[in-house]
């Protein structure tokens, strides 16, 4: 208990300093709690001096209040200092915790958020209370020696902090108001010292609301404490800069404040880190740093607004005198931030709202500028309308007269054109009349051509009929061979390729030629060839290979005159001639060819003797197509004294033997329009052999005509038949 008891016997209205009546007992390294203070051997150690012990983590005070009336008074008690204060109660009948209040106390468990220095309590009557409080005091950097501890009564303080939030209610809506009618300014002009107005003034509302510690009050949200008044002042002086740079013109008028004003908003972030910092770990109040911070720009900002009055800047005097008020008194309440002084006067009330009344007196000079600054911009934009439409004026009286000359130009221009259209109508009609003379004349010789070319094509049908009967007939070829098929495509009506077949001496001769040159040259030679093929094999008897084929060689010459060297036809054939015997139940095939190979497709387990002429060509696994090559010496006029050579290959029933001019390997079409080549034939004769004659020719005419009509990658069109085509395929 306490020694002397402070002592209530009326006099309700007043404040009680009862900073005689402290005992204080200091807890170096911070082990004691209320149980332990409570003990005997404790109360000792608490004595009557009210300075504190640098260096103690904490300390705890302890005093007695005698409540002499029949009735419970509730008070405000007043602590100082006030980082972190708990308070307990010792009470005849009861010993309990009361509250916490203090500036590094949560919102949400502060029993005062409001005023961090006061908790309230109640006494009850006739009775002696004793409080024990808890003080932090490991803070150093914020350690006040003195201990100040004093009674208020709750009704009369809580009527003066009445009237306190009155005053910031009407202060900080006057900053909102007067921030969004500026901000309505900066829509209106797109003036950007509106809108850093309206962020400095409107940051400057929101600080005293952090300051005084209401944010929690209005909003609940617990981060909202006194610390988030140094963010929202940071932004508030940065802003204030940003207002500062287009307030006065500084880019156009002072280039070099301009930009040291630029980068010393980008410093400001600087100081917004430390106070990150601050508020995550290291726990102490930075704001007297900040308000310094504060105090360093403003002298940049008088020095700069000194240079602006000094060049007769209209708006610099507005600036100078709002800035010499503010950094009045933003001085005066730095030092009161810095001090915390513990006595209330009238003198530290004036300190403590000093912000507040140079924040006023600021707003007021520049709501006057700035109204001056609305004038001015609403005079450029009326200047700008006008000049606007001077200029649309004079933009209209231009192109009206470059519609003026436009149209003229064109009046000359259109007679120009008539008399030159009406030249050249007449030169048109000249030019019609001879071309109507010139069509005449084309329809005339249209008519005749088309006479003779029907004549001609009528005779070219004819000569292929006469071909035809000299071709043996599919009769004559299935007497000699039961299945068998020709394929035979001329390409202009008539061919120069043909096919031929006899029996002779019980030998089955067959043969497939290509004369030079198509249509009617190839047609003529093809006659001649099978003639020869008649005169040689029928009447003079011959049937070996390369006797027939040289003797072919030899008329063809004669018949042709080509051994006479100053002969200019060139003209000539490849030929392909088979001679098929069977002699002691052996089917042997002889062969002689010019330019003209012989295919034979038989089974892959046959011995064919291969050699130089005579090679397997593919397989794939059962059946193989063999390749005879031919004797490269062609049927025609030919310097070299060279002779055909027989072949022979021994066949087996069912096997198949062909023999085809080159029309069909030289056929170009297809996806890359390429020629249809000597390997794609073969592989379809291979895969084509076991189906009977009709079933081979009608797959291979498919191949053909899907090659053929397949569009050219470059016009999209099929293609055209380039060569007369024969194929002739006998089954052995």
């Amino acid at each position: 208990m306490a020694q002397i008891p402070f002592s209530l016997s009326g006099e309700l209205h007043k404040r009680y300093n009862i900073n005689h009546h402290v005992e204080i007992l200091p807890d170096a390294k911070g082990t004691m709690d209320f149980g332990d203070v409570l003990k005997k051997e404790y109360a000792q150690y608490f004595t009557g001096d009210t300075n504190l012990t640098r260096g103690a983590a904490y300390h705890w005070i302890r005093f007695s209040v005698e409540n002499r009336m029949s009735e419970h008074i509730n008070w405000h008690l007043y602590i100082m200092p006030k980082q972190y204060n708990e308070i307990f109660r010792v009470c005849p009948t009861d010993t309990f915790y009361l509250a916490k209040n203090g500036e590094y106390v949560k919102n949400s468990e502060s029993i005062f958020p409001e005023n961090p220095s006061v908790i309230p309590i109640k006494i009850p009557s006739n009775q002696t209370s004793t409080f024990y409080v808890k003080v932090n005091t490991e803070i150093y950097q914020e350690f006040k020696p003195l201990v100040s501890i004093s009674l208020r009564p709750a009704e009369k303080e809580m009527k003066a902090y009445t009237r306190n939030w009155i005053i910031l209610a009407v202060l900080v809506g006057v900053l909102f108001s007067l921030g969004f009618y500026i901000l309505f300014q900066y829509i209106l002009f797109r003036d950007k010292s509106f809108l850093y107005f309206f962020l400095a003034f409107t940051s400057m509302a929101l600080y005293f609301i952090a300051f005084e510690r209401v944010g929690y009050a209005i909003t609940g949200w617990e981060p909202f404490t006194r610390f988030t008044g140094n963010y929202i002042a940071l932004l508030c002086t940065f802003s204030y800069i940003g207002f500062s740079r287009y307030f006065l013109d500084s880019e156009k008028r002072f280039p070099k404040w301009h930009r040291f004003f630029r980068y010393f908003q980008v410093f400001y972030a600087i100081p917004l880190t430390l106070i990150i910092l601050i508020n995550l770990g290291f726990f102490w109040n930075f704001t007297p740093y900040i308000h310094i911070i504060h105090i360093i720009a403003f002298v940049f900002l008088l020095t700069f607004a000194i240079t602006t009055f000094r060049k007769n800047h209209y708006l610099a005097g507005y600036y100078l005198w709002a800035n010499t008020i503010f950094f009045i008194f933003l001085c005066i309440f730095v030092i009161y931030v810095i001090i915390k002084p513990s006595a209330e006067t009238l003198t530290t009330h004036l300190m403590a709202n000093s912000l507040k009344i140079g924040s006023f007196g600021q707003v007021l000079l520049f709501t006057l500028a700035l109204s001056n600054r609305v004038g001015l911009l609403n005079r450029k934009v009326v200047e700008t309308e006008l000049e606007k439409e001077r200029l649309e004026k004079d933009q209209i009286l231009k192109i009206q007269d470059i519609i003026r000359n436009t149209n003229l130009e064109l009046e000359q221009k259109v007679k120009e054109r008539t008399i030159e259209i009406n030249h050249q109508k007449e030169e048109l009609q000249a030019q019609a009349e001879n071309i109507e003379a010139a069509y005449q004349e084309i329809s005339q010789q249209k008519m005749i051509i088309e006479n003779a070319h029907s004549q001609i094509t009528d005779s070219l049908y004819y000569a292929s009929l006469i071909q035809r009967a000299v071709l043996p007939s599919q009769e004559v070829i299935s007497k000699h061979f039961e299945q068998n098929f020709i394929l035979y495509w001329p390409r202009d009506i008539v061919s120069g390729d043909f096919y031929w077949t006899a029996e002779v001496n019980n030998q089955k001769l067959f043969a497939v030629g290509d004369c030079t040159g198509h249509g009617v040259p190839g047609a003529f030679m093809s006659m001649l060839g099978i003639s020869l093929l008649n005169e040689i094999v029928k009447r003079e008897r011959l049937t070996k290979p390369e006797e027939v084929l040289n003797n072919i060689k030899d008329n063809l010459l004669n018949a042709l005159q080509q051994e006479d060297e100053e002969n200019e036809v060139r003209d000539g054939m490849v030929i392909a001639f088979c001679a098929l015997s069977e002699k002691n139940g052996k089917m042997t095939l002889e062969y002689a060819g010019s330019h003209t190979p012989c295919y034979i497709v038989k089974s892959e387990n046959q011995n064919v003797e291969i050699t130089t002429h005579i090679e397997k060509t593919t397989s794939n696994g059962e059946v193989a197509l063999y390749t005879i090559k031919p004797d490269i010496i062609p049927i025609s006029k030919h310097f070299k004294d060279n002779s055909f050579k027989s072949y022979s290959i021994e066949l087996e029933r069912g096997d198949m033997v062909y023999l085809t001019s080159d029309g069909i390997i030289d056929q170009l079409g297809g996806p890359s329009y390429k020629k249809f080549s000597t390997k794609r034939l073969q592989k379809i004769l291979l895969d084509i052999h076991l189906l009977d004659g009709d079933a081979q020719k009608d797959y291979i005419e498919k191949k053909l005509l899907d090659w053929i009509n397949f569009p050219d990658p470059e016009t999209g069109s099929p293609s055209d038949q380039i060569d007369d085509i024969c194929l002739m395929g006998i089954r052995i």
